[in-house]
């Protein structure tokens, strides 16, 4: 009887070194514009055999979240010039300017939740000492020592 719910087998890793990229023309985390207008993001390069280094693709991300290797930006023919182009040094910063954004907002958020707790938690020391305080006022009206809340 076969198994059941195995694991899915794991891909290839990516190659994201300069020496597996530059090859194809660019480099990981690069913005590149496709011959059909799409925006990417350079994964990588992936390797039916690593140690055969014709056998490498590159890979893209594509804007809606999709991965796919890509033809070779450097195989240019008459009939299909190569047009993968990178994006403009702006789209890498903007980018980049997006993506610190984010991660900025996360680490506000939780700092506000810290506050929060924070102050709810001084807010709860200051009502204990404060009924320790009368607890202690009451029992020195009436001529009786103080005890620990």
């Amino acid at each position: 009887m076969g198994k059941k719910g195995g694991k899915k087998a794991k891909g290839p890793t990516y190659y994201v070194e300069d020496d597996h990229c530059l090859p194809f023309g660019f480099r990981a985390n690069d913005i590149i514009k496709t011959p059909l207008g799409l925006t990417g993001t350079v994964i990588g390069v992936k390797y039916e055999n690593p140690d055969l280094k014709e056998t490498g693709r590159l890979w893209v991300l594509y804007d809606g979240g999709k991965e796919a290797p890509i033809e070779n930006p450097q195989a240019q023919t008459a009939e299909f010039p190569a047009a993968y182009r990178r994006s403009t040094e702006g789209s890498h910063i903007w980018r980049d300017v997006t993506r610190i954004r984010a991660q900025m907002k996360v680490i506000e958020e939780a700092r506000a939740i810290a506050d929060r707790y924070a102050t709810v938690r001084m807010e709860a020391l200051n009502l204990e000492s404060a009924k320790g305080a009368a607890k202690g006022a009451k029992a020195a009206a009436k001529g009786r020592p103080a005890t620990a809340a």
